[in-house]
């Protein structure tokens, strides 16, 4: 006659916590004091999974007291069983109780699962669903996880795409304070590792602003960040390269030029702006150029402003060109460009240089240069 089968109790994972908590040392049962007795040696928890059940025959009735030859196995729903275990098994009355021991962790992944059941030979249909004890669910508020054996304590993996599937989510709600992800690490290695075996970035941070990342560590290790950086040039670096004869500038002890004349005339003042071409390993794009520079009287003015960049080559191109005034003749008086085109620096490409074309239309004018600012930015969204 063929058996049945009846569980009582639900094989779930949270079972074997149970099961191992009501036999550890130390650990009170009801009705008693706790033992004394030293503190065992931390042990993990086996791979073991128990199964207490009911064999009936097809009548309902308990088979009789004895042993039967009864294998266990895990299986995918509809699909193969890949951990089993078989035993000679004492039962009683019908009842009996075991363990299924030859089941890896990856196997309990969140995918559906079916205990396969077979007693003398004869497999027992339908297959028995197992589901998760609603405590394995999720963790308890401050729960711990301490591996004491070799890999990894915890493995999370998922197979979804997309920025809301991630494998792992922590958060902190409380507004005014909170850490969500505390890493520590007390040895000679790296507390965090990131890694990308793709090609995407290998870290990235939002702020709480709607834009993109504010910055990100790409898959070659530079770094993109949102906010600019802000470079100062002292007018002091820069120097006549024509109109010598009559032109002449005096250095001041706070870094400003000051420009002044014997009559009218025409010269050029070049700045050398000593700018790395990349920067955190990205590449830099000139996003403003800021020059401070004063003039007693407009008619003695730039005629020209110009920055030149050169390539590796000692190819020159300009960055900007404009052709009027830019001082004014009020005190701290400046100009900011936005170069539109042509304004990356990159490994092959640097050196830059700010071209000043001037004219003084008297002897009894002058200007004064005071610095020049470039505003970077390293990041390809901003």
């Amino acid at each position: 006659m063929k058996p049945t089968i009846v569980l009582t109790r639900g094989l779930a994972i949270a079972t074997v916590i149970a099961l191992a908590l009501a036999i550890s040392p130390g650990v009170a049962q009801p009705g008693e004091a706790p033992a004394s007795r030293p503190l065992a040696a931390p042990m993990p928890l086996g791979p073991s999974i128990p199964i207490q059940g009911r064999l009936t025959d097809a009548a309902g009735h308990p088979l009789p007291t004895g042993t039967y030859d009864v294998a266990f196995e895990v299986c995918h729903r509809g699909g193969a069983c890949p951990c089993a275990d078989a035993y000679s098994l004492s039962v009683e009355n019908g009842l009996f109780s075991t363990v299924i021991s030859d089941c890896s962790a990856d196997l309990f992944d969140g995918q559906q699962l079916d205990l396969q059941i077979t007693v003398e030979g004869e497999v027992l249909t339908p297959r028995q669903p197992i589901y998760a004890s609603p405590f394995a669910w999720s963790l308890k508020p401050g729960a711990i996880i301490h591996n004491y054996e070799s890999g990894h304590a915890l493995t999370l993996i998922t197979s979804t795409s997309g920025g809301d599937n991630s494998a792992l989510r922590a958060e902190n709600s409380n507004p005014a304070s909170g850490i969500a992800i505390w890493g520590k690490a007390a040895g000679d290695d790296a507390t965090v590792v990131i890694e990308n075996l793709g090609t995407g970035a290998l870290l990235k941070g939002f702020g709480a602003g709607s834009g993109e990342d504010e910055f990100r560590i790409d898959n070659d290790g530079s770094l993109q960040v949102k906010p600019d950086t802000e470079l100062f040039f002292p007018a002091s670096l820069g120097r006549l390269t024509s109109g010598g004869g009559s032109i002449t500038l005096a250095y001041l002890a706070d870094g400003r030029t000051n420009l002044y004349s014997t009559g009218a005339a025409d010269g050029v003042v070049q700045i050398s702006l000593p700018v790395p071409s990349v920067l955190y390993g990205q590449p830099i794009e000139i996003e403003t150029v800021t020059i401070g520079c004063q003039t007693n009287s407009l008619p003695t003015n730039t005629t020209a402003v110009k920055l030149w960049k050169q390539d590796a080559s000692g190819t020159p191109s300009k960055i900007v060109d404009l052709a009027f005034g830019i001082c004014g003749t009020t005190s701290g008086s400046w100009y900011a460009y936005s170069p539109p085109s042509n304004n990356m620096l990159d490994a092959s490409t640097g050196a830059l240089s700010l071209e000043l074309d001037i004219h003084f239309e008297s002897a009894i004018t002058n200007m004064v240069v005071t610095w020049v600012k470039l505003t970077l930015d390293t990041h390809d969204l901003y």
